[in-house]
């Protein structure tokens, strides 16, 4: 019906972003960056998006995470397009992951579109509760700094802290919170958002 065209339209313009943006496995600007692309695995050829890179100690890596609850539970070509994206992701999060608890990496960048919703969702079906999840566990067992940043507002929206990887919501600052008469705790996960996505 009116929907499946819709499913088909958006994956016609999806197709055409990936070829028009993301050509190759160099980054765009007048200096590139050799990029690691998820494309190069068969299995995962049409994410293009999916990029990683390493800079000054740090892996930053690139995930397709859309607003509009990640594209989930609006009709069945869309759950399906969800569900085999972010069997994607989460291929692509896991070797990022492997690739930053190196020696040799002092921590990991992930780039989002979508705001998780760490606070929770009003959303009837939850299109972000698997990457929430994911998100937590690495950050984590990681054992090293995390940054989300993802294009929904601006400022730092939480922290994930300790071991159980507990939402902090509204803090102002990545420095972490001190529990009463106890050292400071540093954040295993700072949530950043920003404009400019």
């Amino acid at each position: 019906g009116d929907s499946d065209a819709k499913a088909d339209e958006l994956a016609r313009k999806i197709a055409k972003l990936r070829e028009l943006f993301y050509p190759d496995d160099a980054s765009l600007g007048r200096q590139t960056l050799r990029l690691a692309r998820q494309s190069a695995n068969a299995r995962f050829g049409a994410y293009r998006e999916n990029a990683r890179w390493l800079m000054g100690g740090i892996v930053f890596v690139t995930l397709n995470v859309p607003g509009s609850n990640n594209n989930l539970g609006r009709n069945a070509a869309m759950d399906a397009e969800h569900a085999a994206r972010m069997a994607a992701n989460f291929d692509w999060l896991d070797a990022a992951v492997r690739r930053a608890a190196g020696r040799d990496i002092r921590g990991l960048v992930v780039f989002a579109h979508a705001d998780p919703a760490f606070g929770g969702t009003a959303a009837r079906v939850d299109g972000y509760a698997s990457f929430r999840e994911a998100l937590r566990a690495h950050g984590v067992a990681l054992a090293k700094p995390m940054l989300l940043v993802h294009g929904g507002g601006g400022g730092v929206d939480g922290i994930l802290m300790g071991g159980g990887g507990r939402y902090a919501p509204g803090m102002g600052a990545a420095g972490g919170s001190a529990p009463s008469g106890g050292r400071p705790r540093m954040p295993r996960m700072v949530l950043a958002t920003s404009s400019a996505f």
